[in-house]
């Protein structure tokens, strides 16, 4: 289980039973080259280990784990900016 970034380049796609439709879709647009902004995803398994009180899970969403996508580029975000 580990977090799941969107549109910071990748282009891995991932499963809407993994990562809901939302952000499955997200990933999509963004693996097409659609401006999508910088985001993570916290897929469903490792929100309900972070329910069930897992340690393992909560680290994994530490803000040193979260630091490098939480981070805004040095000329901040905007809106269907081109991040190249």
């Amino acid at each position: 289980m580990e977090i799941v970034r969107i549109g910071d380049g990748s282009t891995g796609q991932h499963s809407t039973e993994t990562i809901g439709v939302k952000a499955a879709n997200l990933a999509r647009m963004a693996a097409l080259g659609l401006p999508v902004p910088p985001a993570f995803v916290l897929p469903i398994e490792l929100c309900a280990a972070i329910l069930r009180g897992e340690t393992a899970a909560k680290q994994a969403v530490s803000p040193t784990a979260l630091s490098s996508s939480s981070r805004p580029p040095a000329g901040g975000w905007a809106i269907g900016a081109n991040r190249c």
